[in-house]
């Protein structure tokens, strides 16, 4: 019954359940790639023909910010373009907006002001060498790290007192299962003890009842013995008596 309890609590956890983490950071100069991907813990090729198939459908757009989000069947993938600058969150559905387009701000303000000077002297054919944007790229990786282990996001806030409670639950649950477990396992013990001292009394008893055959018969030997015995001191008794009775003389 516990296990049954544990498996609808898992059930229903399980459908709030998703991957919260966004996948990929990339910085696009002109729809040319800045850097290939940066990756937190899954390979993002199939992502990538489905971020270059978006960056071709985005029109150029040098005066105004433009944010927009692409929605998939799993992935949301969220664009911010400024100018020659379009930064791309590859993220699960259910991330937080608000906190994908915060994490896309710091990522596209860290890298213009690192990039500046290049980047003013940019032409529509232009774009950051990707040597050039290595030594960015680890501040990338760390903005979409401090994005997966943000706390401060309502949905996130949620999602950890729904998952602590499920958790806190299933544990209860578990727990009740497993002291019920100990008391059928001690009942269990308890009959079998109980059975054994049951067939020790059954034992004590042909013991007993096997002593007193053998004190008997033991008993009846020696009896039987001094019967014989007796038999034998009284015949040899009788016999001396007889040497010493006279014989009546019928001679004559």
């Amino acid at each position: 019954m516990a296990e049954e309890k544990i498996a609808l609590i898992q059930k229903k956890y399980n459908e709030l359940e998703y991957d919260d983490n966004i996948l990929y950071g990339g910085i696009i100069i002109k729809y040319q790639h800045v850097c290939e991907t940066v990756i937190e813990g899954q390979d993002l090729n199939k992502q990538k023909s489905a971020v270059e198939k978006i960056i071709g459908q985005l029109k150029r757009n040098e005066e105004k910010e433009q944010v927009k989000s692409f929605e998939g069947q799993t992935r949301t993938i969220y664009v911010l373009q400024n100018g020659l600058i379009a930064v791309i969150l590859v993220c699960d559905i259910r991330f937080p907006p608000k906190l994908a387009f915060a994490t896309m701000k710091n990522i596209y303000s860290f890298f213009y002001s690192t990039f500046k000077k290049t980047i003013d002297g940019l032409n529509s054919h232009s774009f950051v060498s990707i040597e050039e944007f290595d030594s960015f790229r680890p501040k990338l990786l760390d903005f979409i790290m401090k994005a997966n282990n943000d706390e401060t996001d309502e949905t996130r806030i949620l999602r950890k007192k729904t998952k602590n409670f499920y958790t806190t639950t299933e544990v209860s649950v578990r727990k009740i299962g497993e002291r019920g477990k100990k008391v059928a396992d001690l009942e269990k013990q308890a009959d079998t003890m109980k059975q054994a001292s049951s067939d020790l009394s059954a034992s004590a008893v042909d013991v007993r009842n096997l002593q007193r055959c053998k004190y008997w018969k033991r008993k009846s030997i020696v009896i039987i013995l001094l019967v014989v015995l007796v038999l034998g001191i009284i015949g040899i008794i009788i016999g001396v008596c007889f040497q010493f009775i006279p014989r009546s003389n019928n001679s004559r």
